[in-house]
């Protein structure tokens, strides 16, 4: 606010912070992504192309795919076929 030449006392920002941060929130909401400590994973082994391949897979507690090298990991089976 200073920089706009807008003087503020400190309270003034923590009413602000008070009033619109509920709005900003709800509206924000839908938006935001869940982050979340439990997973689940699925490992075993699969025959592809008369090969065996193994197959992953990590899914949280919301149901969404947790895999951070999933498209690497698709990429590569890709190219060795």
């Amino acid at each position: 606010m200073a920089e706009r030449g807008v003087v503020v006392d400190h309270t003034t920002v923590w009413r602000w912070c008070q009033k619109y941060g509920p709005a900003i929130y709800h509206r924000l909401r839908g938006k935001l992504k869940y982050t979340t400590t439990t997973w689940h994973m699925d490992e075993t082994y699969v025959r592809v192309a008369g090969r065996w391949v193994y197959l992953f897979r990590a899914v949280d507690s919301h149901g969404m795919h947790r895999s951070a090298n999933r498209s690497s990991t698709s990429r590569k089976l890709k190219q060795k076929r």
